[in-house]
C-alpha cells in the first residue's frame, strides 16, 4: 500500500523527486508489478540496502539535508523524529495499529490511501502555517530549538563514561 501510494504521488507530481529508501532489503520483498511501476517512474530514486549504516553515500541523514518533506512508512520510525528536528514536515504512516499521539496532528499520521492528499496539503501550506505545525509538534515531545535531541546525546555520553 505504501510503495503505491508513492508512485501515486509521485505521477501526481511529476516534478517532485522522491526518493525510496528501503533498510535491511525490504524492497526486494516488492512484487514484479509494483517494481515495473516504481521503474517507470522518472521522478523516483530508490537506494536498497541491507544495511544501511554500511552505505558509503546516501545515508538517511544526507538525504535529509535535501528533502523537503520525509513520508515514512512507519508512523513509530526514528526517521520521523529526525525531520521533525530539522523543520521538515513529516507524514507517518499507519495502516496496521491503532492511531498513536501523532494522529492529534492533522497532515502527521494518516494512512496509505491518504498520502497523497496529506502531502499536497503539507505544500498547500505557507510557511508561517507549516512552521506552526511543525513547532507545536516538537513542543509536545521536546524536539527542536528546546534542544531534545542533545540533551539525549549528552545523557547517553554521561551514562556510557560513568
Amino acid at each position: 500500500k505504501f510503495v503505491d501510494a508513492v508512485i501515486d504521488s509521485a505521477i501526481q507530481n511529476p516534478s517532485d523527486l522522491f526518493i525510496l529508501k528501503g533498510k535491511k532489503n525490504e524492497l526486494s520483498y516488492l512484487s514484479g508489478e509494483v517494481l515495473n511501476r516504481l521503474n517507470e517512474q522518472n521522478n523516483i530514486f530508490t537506494i536498497q540496502s541491507t544495511k544501511p549504516r554500511n552505505l558509503k553515500y546516501d545515508q538517511f541523514e544526507d538525504l535529509l539535508q535535501i528533502a523537503n518533506i520525509v513520508i515514512s512508512m512507519s508512523h513509530t520510525s526514528t526517521t520521523i523524529w529526525q525531520a521533525v528536528a530539522e523543520n521538515i514536515p513529516v507524514i507517518a504512516i499507519n495502516d496496521a495499529h491503532p492511531p498513536s499521539f501523532l494522529a492529534d496532528y492533522e497532515l502527521v499520521e494518516v494512512n496509505s490511501e491518504n498520502m497523497a492528499s496529506a502531502y499536497k496539503a503539507w505544500f498547500d501550506l505557507d510557511a508561517k502555517a507549516r512552521a506552526g505545525k511543525l513547532n507545536e509538534l516538537s513542543g509536545r515531545v521536546n524536539i527542536g530549538e528546546s534542544g531534545g535531541l542533545s540533551q539525549i546525546a549528552e545523557y547517553i555520553t554521561k551514562s556510557l563514561s560513568r
